[in-house]
């Protein structure tokens, strides 16, 4: 079975986004604070969600708080990184998918801020909610 870790800049972006991992039976655990968490205590966790709270910090700030969570859960085997954004683009997209391709040794990313099923769509480069 598959192992993911999912990077958001929020709380309410880490609970949404492991809900529906959860609802399929998957051992799913939350990480509200990572800079508290010992990566040892996930125990059997299929779905790692990681809170950064880094939305609203400057971009820079914002990265390194990415990094460092990447390298907390560095000795972990996760099969897919996902990097949780907001539908909207609010926050540092940019700056912090950068910065967990790079500390979490990927080579790209999928972006994706489209989530049809809640009424999010790309049309001509342009978010619609």
């Amino acid at each position: 079975m598959a192992r993911v870790l999912i990077v958001a800049d929020d709380l309410t972006g880490a609970l949404d986004t492991a809900g529906p991992f959860a609802q399929q039976g998957l051992v799913t655990k939350v990480v509200a604070q990572p800079m508290q968490c010992d990566a040892d205590s996930l125990g059997g966790a299929r779905v790692v969600s990681v809170n950064t709270a880094s939305r609203h910090l400057p971009a820079d700030a914002a990265a390194d708080r990415v990094r460092q969570c990447a390298r907390i859960f560095s000795g972990q085997r996760f099969d897919y990184v996902f990097k949780k954004i907001d539908s909207t683009l609010r926050g540092n997209v940019v700056a912090e998918t950068i910065a967990l391709i790079e500390a979490s040794g990927r080579s790209s990313a999928l972006v994706a801020p489209a989530f049809p099923a809640q009424g999010r769509t790309v049309m001509a480069g342009v978010v619609h909610v």
